[in-house]
């Protein structure tokens, strides 16, 4: 989110936006702050009964993620994932007694941009995800409810949490899943969630794509000595947690950086 801000605040983005608020135009690079993605979930909260709350400030908040390929529209290989949450948050210094299943999108054909609103470095930008925009991501999405509706429904999970919700509307869960479509995406519109995940907005692409605001040695476009080493780069969905692809990310960039 901060390095396309970093990069629109000295100068490096679309030029007219950069001008309307200011900003010298150092290079005219319009994919700055462009083709942000995240991965959208979708909570089932649990009120789990004492006995299977977690006791210990430092349970962890998640436990078990499993990954599957929908099938649908396009998503590919492992384009979905479910996590079980073991708490969401502390009180009174111990775990809360609310846990979760969620189910979210993997592999996001979605975009959504980051803006700036001032040239100041204090003002934060604006991120709109545009979550669930892309039809072949309400389609796998609303797959997913109605998988996680069934896992919610067997008593293993039913008799530790005898109230599970679809989101924080109050819901049930399984009266959620068995909407119709137009209804339901309404509602996964109204609870989506992000994974803070966020990538995608300083887009790498090859050294004519103009799509694209850095090149594959992450120079920045129409700037010397400048590159960008981090999430924003990705230029499709990651599939996994960022951190370890970030890692080889920063490492790809020291090795052309050292030749």
């Amino acid at each position: 989110i901060h390095s396309p801000a970093i990069l629109m605040r000295s100068g490096i983005g679309a030029a007219a936006e950069l001008a309307a608020l200011g900003i010298p135009v150092v290079a005219d690079v319009p994919a700055v702050g462009r083709g942000f993605m995240d991965h959208p979930i979708l909570r089932a909260p649990l009120a789990l009964r004492p006995e299977a709350a977690a006791q210990s400030p430092d349970a962890r908040h998640t436990n078990c993620c499993v990954t599957y390929s929908s099938g649908l529209a396009g998503g590919g290989e492992r384009d979905m994932i479910m996590i079980g949450f073991n708490h969401r948050g502390l009180a009174e210094h111990r775990p809360s007694a609310q846990g979760a299943i969620g189910v979210a999108l993997y592999d996001a054909f979605s975009r959504g941009e980051v803006r700036l609103v001032s040239a100041d470095p204090d003002a934060n930008p604006i991120v709109e995800e545009n979550m669930l925009d892309d039809t072949r991501d309400r389609e796998r999405m609303r797959d997913g409810v109605r998988r996680l509706a069934a896992i919610v429904s067997h008593p293993a999970v039913a008799g530790i949490a005898p109230h599970i919700t679809f989101g924080d509307g109050g819901m049930a869960f399984e009266k959620a899943a068995a909407l119709p479509d137009d209804e339901l995406d309404a509602l996964m519109l109204a609870e989506a969630w992000d994974i803070q995940h966020a990538a995608g907005t300083c887009r790498m692409g090859a050294a004519d794509d103009p799509l694209s605001a850095v090149d594959p040695d992450l120079k920045v476009r129409g700037v010397a000595g400048l590159r960008v080493a981090d999430a924003a780069i990705m230029p499709t969905d990651c599939r996994a947690n960022l951190h370890f692809t970030c890692v080889m990310i920063g490492e790809m960039a020291a090795r052309r950086m050292r030749g």
